[in-house]
C-alpha cells in the first residue's frame, strides 16, 4: 500500500523510504511486490556492495536489459532515457550507497533520475542509517531526500519483530500442529538473534526431522533440534 501511494500519477513526492532491521523481511516484500505486479513497472534491485557508482548503474542498467560491456557514462543516459513516469524502481539495501562522500555521486543519479522522468523511487534502508540520514555529518545533504519523501514522519517504519500473527501464519504454513498453543514459544524464538529468519531455519530443520520419522510437524520436534529440555 506504501509503495502505491508513492508511485500514484501526478504525486508530488514520489521518493519513498522504508526503515527496518535486518530480518525484518523488507526483501521478501519487495519481491513479492513485484511479483504480484509483474508487468515490468515495478524493478527490485540489491544494492552493490560497496556501492560504487559504475557498479550501481550497471545492476540497475541489468532491470531494463541494458549489458554490462558499455561505460558508465552510457549506462547513465541510457536509463534517463528509458525509465518513464511509470516506472517504480525498489533499491533495497540503500545505505551501502553511501560509504563516505564520495559515494555521494550514486545518490545524486537518483535524484537527477527521479527529478528528470518522474518515476517513484523507493529506497529500503537500517535505522542505523536513518540517524546517519537525520542527524550525521551530511544531514544537510540528504535534507533534500528527507523532503523528497514528505518528511520523516511519512517513512514506513516496520516493526522490530514480527507481530504474533505473521509467526503463528508461519508456522502454520510449516504444517505445525496446535500452532496457536505455542504461540509463546514461536514468539520468543523469532525474538532472537537473527529474529525472523531463526524461527524460518528451525522450522525447516524440525520439519525435515518430522519428516524423515514419517510424523507430522509437533512442537516436540522443534525443542528437539534446538537442543532445549
Amino acid at each position: 500500500d506504501y509503495i502505491d501511494v508513492r508511485r500514484a500519477r501526478g504525486r508530488v513526492n514520489k521518493f519513498g523510504m522504508v526503515v527496518g532491521r535486518t530480518g525484518t523481511q523488507k526483501t521478501a516484500c519487495f519481491r513479492e511486490y513485484v511479483l504480484r505486479n509483474n508487468h515490468g513497472s515495478p524493478w527490485w534491485l540489491e544494492t552493490p556492495a560497496g556501492g560504487a557508482l559504475g557498479e550501481f548503474l550497471a545492476k540497475l542498467g541489468a532491470c531494463s536489459g541494458l549489458g554490462n560491456q558499455t561505460t558508465t557514462n552510457k549506462k547513465r543516459h541510457h536509463l534517463l532515457r528509458v525509465v518513464q513516469e511509470s516506472k517504480c524502481i525498489i533499491i533495497d539495501n540503500a545505505q551501502d550507497l553511501y560509504n563516505g562522500r564520495r559515494d555521494l555521486l550514486a545518490f545524486n543519479f537518483l535524484r537527477e533520475l527521479q527529478d528528470t522522468t518522474g518515476c517513484a523511487i523507493i529506497l529500503s534502508i537500517t535505522p542505523v542509517f536513518e540517524k546517519e540520514l537525520v542527524s550525521g555529518m551530511l544531514a544537510s545533504y540528504f535534507e533534500q531526500f528527507v523532503g523528497r519523501t514528505g518528511g520523516t514522519r511519512k517513512w514506513l517504519r516496520l516493526p522490530d519483530y514480527p507481530p504474533e500473527e505473521d509467526v503463528l501464519l508461519i508456522a502454520k504454513t510449516f504444517g505445525l500442529r496446535d500452532a496457536e498453543k505455542h504461540a509463546k514459544t514461536l514468539l520468543g524464538i523469532s525474538r532472537e538473534l537473527g529474529r525472523i529468519r531463526r524461527l524460518f531455519d528451525d522450522l525447516q530443520d524440525a520439519k525435515r526431522l518430522a519428516q524423515s520419522r514419517k510424523q507430522g510437524l509437533t512442537i516436540d520436534h522443534v525443542i528437539e533440534i534446538r537442543g532445549e529440555e
